[in-house]
C-alpha cells in the first residue's frame, strides 16, 4: 500500500484496525478450548464437543445483536462493551470447574464473542468513502489475520506452560483492543438508528428482511461458508487418507494464513478493477475449485496449491462481502446489515461440519468434494444474477465528514 493510498483512509480507520489487531494477538482460547477441557479438566470428548457445540450456539446470535446495538446504542460503546465482557467471561471460563459452570460459560462467551465485528464493519462504512472501502475491509481482514496467525504461534507456546495463562493473556488482549479503539475513536459518536425516523417507526430488522437483493447475498453467503467450513472436519479426514502426514497437514492449514498475508494487497489491488458482484462470483468459483481438488488430489505439493486456490476466494469473500454489505445497506441501518451478513457465519460454523461428515460418511470423500466444487459455480452464477440489484446506491442521511488535516497526516504517516 503506498502512501497516497494510505492517506485517502481517515486516521481513525487505523485506530480500528490497530484495535482489531491487539484484540487478534490473543485469539488462545477457542483454538484451544478442546485440548484444555480434554487435558486440563479430565472431561471426555464428548464433553467437550458439547461444550463447543454450545459456544456455536452463542456465537449465531453473537453477530445478529452486535448489529442491533450498533445501529440504535452505537459502534464505540458496542465494540468496547463487546470486548470488555468477552475478556471478563474468558477469565470466569478459566477458573470454572463443573461442567455446567464451564457450559454456560462457554454459550455466553460465545454470544459476546462476535458483538464488536458488524460494529466494526460499521464503523468502516461510516468513516471511509464508497470507492476506498475495499481497500479498508482488506486492511482490517489483513490486521485480524496477522493477529490471529501470530496467536497460533503463541498459543502453542503459553498452553504448553500454563492455560491459565493462555486465558488471562487472551482477556488483557480483548481489553487492550477495546482500550486502543476508546483511545481512537473516542468522541466518535455515530449511532446512526437512535433518535432516526426509520428507527423510530419500527423498520430494524424489518428493512432487512424485506431487502430481496440483500437476502440472496446472505442466502449464497450462508452456501459459501458452509462450504468454507468443510475444512473443520473433512479436509483433515481426506489428508490423512491420502497418507499426509500431521506434521504436512499443519504446513496446509498454515499456508492459509501465509498466503492471506502475502496475497490480500494486491488482490485488493484488483479487485478494486471489477465490479463487488464479479469479485463475489469469483471468490466463490476458486473457493470450490480449491476444495474441489482435494477430491482428486493425492500428493502434499497438489495439497499446498489446493489451500493457495480455497484462499484466494477467501480472500475475495472476506474483503469485497462487507463492502457490498455497506453498499446495500440504508446508513441508519449498517450495524443490523453488517450483524446478518456475519450471522451466516454462525448458522454455517454450526451446521457446516455435521453436513460435510453426513456426506464424507454415507457418500465418501470424492462426492462431497465434487458438490462443493457444484456448489461454488452456483454461488458464482447467483452472485451474477443479482449483479443489478448489486450496483444499486443508497442515499446518504448526512454528509460525510471529511479527515481532519491532523487525522491525514497521521494515516499517512
Amino acid at each position: 500500500m503506498t502512501a497516497t493510498s494510505a492517506a485517502r483512509l481517515p486516521a481513525r480507520f487505523w485506530y480500528l484496525s490497530a484495535g482489531m489487531l491487539v484484540n487478534r494477538l490473543g485469539t488462545f482460547v477457542l483454538p484451544y478450548l478442546a485440548i484444555y477441557l480434554t487435558t486440563a479438566r479430565g472431561f471426555g470428548a464428548g464433553t467437550a464437543g458439547v461444550v463447543l457445540s454450545g459456544y456455536g450456539a452463542g456465537a449465531i446470535v453473537s453477530s445478529l445483536g452486535g448489529g442491533v446495538l450498533a445501529d440504535r446504542w452505537g459502534r464505540l460503546p458496542t465494540m468496547v462493551t463487546g470486548l470488555a465482557v468477552t475478556a471478563g467471561l474468558t477469565v470466569l471460563l478459566a477458573v470454572a470447574t463443573t461442567v455446567g459452570t464451564i457450559t454456560i460459560t462457554a454459550v455466553a462467551l460465545g454470544v459476546t464473542s462476535d458483538v464488536y465485528r458488524p460494529a466494526a464493519n460499521a464503523t468502516v462504512a461510516d468513516l471511509v468513502p464508497e470507492a476506498d472501502r475495499v481497500r479498508a475491509y482488506g486492511v482490517l481482514y489483513w490486521a485480524g489475520n496477522l493477529g490471529f496467525s501470530a496467536s497460533a504461534v503463541l498459543g502453542g507456546l503459553i498452553a504448553s506452560h500454563s492455560f491459565t495463562a493462555l486465558f488471562l493473556i487472551d482477556a488483557a488482549a480483548s481489553v487492550g483492543g477495546a482500550a486502543v479503539l476508546w483511545a481512537g475513536l473516542h468522541g466518535y459518536q455515530n449511532r446512526a438508528g437512535a433518535g432516526s425516523a426509520p428507527d423510530r417507526a419500527g423498520s430494524g430488522l424489518r428493512v432487512v428482511l424485506q431487502d430481496p437483493v440483500f437476502l440472496g447475498f446472505v442466502a449464497l453467503c450462508l452456501v459459501f461458508m458452509t462450504v468454507y467450513f468443510q475444512g473443520v472436519v473433512a479436509l483433515p479426514v481426506t489428508v490423512m487418507r491420502a497418507g499426509v502426514s500431521p506434521a504436512r497437514y499443519g504446513i496446509i492449514i498454515a499456508a492459509n494464513g501465509v498466503t492471506v498475508l502475502a496475497l490480500q494487497p494486491p488482490l485488493t489491488r484488483l479487485m478494486r478493477r471489477v465490479s463487488l458482484g464479479t469479485a463475489m462470483a469469483l471468490a466463490s468459483l476458486l473457493l470450490g475449485i480449491g476444495l474441489g481438488m482435494l477430491g482428486w488430489v493425492r500428493t502434499f505439493a497438489l495439497f499446498m496449491i489446493a489451500a493457495v486456490v480455497w484462499t484466494v476466494g477467501e480472500i475475495g469473500f472476506s474483503v469485497a462481502g462487507p463492502a457490498l454489505v455497506a453498499r446495500l445497506a440504508p446508513d441508519h441501518l449498517h450495524g443490523r446489515y453488517q450483524g446478518v451478513f456475519g450471522m451466516s457465519a454462525g448458522v454455517a460454523a454450526f451446521v457446516g461440519p455435521a453436513a460435510g461428515g453426513a456426506v464424507l460418511a454415507t457418500l465418501g470423500s470424492r462426492p462431497l468434494w465434487l458438490i462443493c466444487v457444484a456448489l461454488g459455480a452456483g454461488m458464482a452464477v447467483g452472485h451474477l444474477a443479482l449483479g443489478d440489484g448489486y450496483r444499486r446506491g443508497r442515499p446518504t442521511a448526512e454528509p460525510r465528514a471529511e479527515p481532519t488535516r491532523s487525522e491525514s497526516a497521521v494515516a499517512g504517516s
